[in-house]
């Protein structure tokens, strides 16, 4: 039988706290990978949000089983919060998308990406580490989360990361659609996905490695009385995503909002909800690594077969 106090030994040994800037040796803060002065104040309630946390009883990975998480109140200083970058880095590259006013020039909408990907990056990078010091650690999972962080870390360093340091003289690498919904939705979320059919069965990914993936970058957020969705994708993939890109384009409203719903609540757990649609959400409902637990076959099942992303699934994040 496992003790407790090995598992809070391993818990003690997974966080990363170096800067994700290129060659930063300083020291990373808690910086918001959602915007604090601006989005998660849009949801909060009394200065508080709800977040998917893990329950106390769930603190690793028990053979194939993912940790569940509850939705609870979280203080909005503390929402969304990552060891990404020093104070110096995260002020000076996130400036642009920081200020009250939006941001969705085309270094703003980089910079959502950016973001994105180390949050990601950064969050996956601590996965392995409690992997590797866990008693339940398994090679399944261990290899999953090791190809996940290879497959961001390339994309970090290969194509964003250069753009960065060029401070915009380079080419952007990111692409963008940007969705404007005309209703205040009550979520803000950050998700990125591999997809591995297109909506016409095209195999993108053709291993489990996500070696010959190509990823799509989401962000959503309510800005005033709309919602913007920003989704994103490498111009070095351009050419292979063509059709993918070209169905996303041709979407109506209600198709744009079911596909943003499965795309976050199958694959994120970086998503915040305002304490108003408490009562609307079951009590029992728990999120479970990215995605409802009580849905998340269906929803690991999108990735398999890609017009299910256009299907109800059971939840409709903008109708909350």
């Amino acid at each position: 039988m496992i003790k407790y106090s090995d598992e809070k030994k391993a818990v003690n040994k997974m966080y990363i706290r170096d800067c994700m800037y290129p060659k930063c040796q300083d020291k990373a803060i808690h910086s918001h990978s959602l915007q604090n002065n601006r989005v998660i104040s849009e949801l909060a309630v009394k200065n508080h949000v709800l977040m998917p946390m893990l329950q106390n009883n769930a603190l690793f990975l028990e053979k194939d089983k993912r940790f569940n998480k509850e939705l609870k109140l979280v203080g909005k200083n503390e929402a969304t919060t990552f060891d990404g970058f020093c104070s110096v880095h995260d002020n000076k590259i996130f400036l642009p998308i920081e200020k009250n006013t939006l941001n969705l020039t085309e270094m703003g909408k980089f910079l959502y990406a950016y973001r994105n990907v180390c949050f990601h990056l950064r969050s996956l990078e601590e996965l392995l580490k409690r992997l590797i010091n866990s008693p339940y650690e398994n090679e399944k999972s261990f290899l999953i989360t090791y190809y996940f962080v290879q497959a961001l870390l390339k994309i970090k360093e290969v194509y964003l990361d250069k753009y960065i340091i060029s401070k915009g003289q380079l080419k952007c690498p990111i692409d963008s659609l940007c969705w404007h919904f005309k209703n205040k939705a009550n979520f803000a979320a950050n998700a990125i996905m591999f997809p591995v059919y297109g909506f016409n069965g095209e195999l993108y990914m053709k291993t489990n490695a996500y070696e010959n993936g190509y990823p799509l970058i989401v962000t959503s957020f309510p800005n005033n009385n709309e919602t913007i969705v920003l989704v994103s994708w490498l111009k070095h993939d351009k050419d292979k995503l063509k059709g993918y890109i070209k169905k996303l384009k041709s979407l109506s409203r209600s198709e744009k909002e079911l596909y943003i719903t499965n795309f976050i609540l199958g694959t994120s757990s970086d998503i915040i909800f305002s304490p108003k649609i408490k009562e609307q959400l079951d009590p029992k409902t728990y999120l479970i690594e990215g995605g409802l637990l009580s849905l998340q076959e269906k929803y690991e099942q999108t990735h398999e077969n890609c017009k299910e992303m256009l299907e109800y699934l059971g939840i409709n994040l903008f109708k909350l």
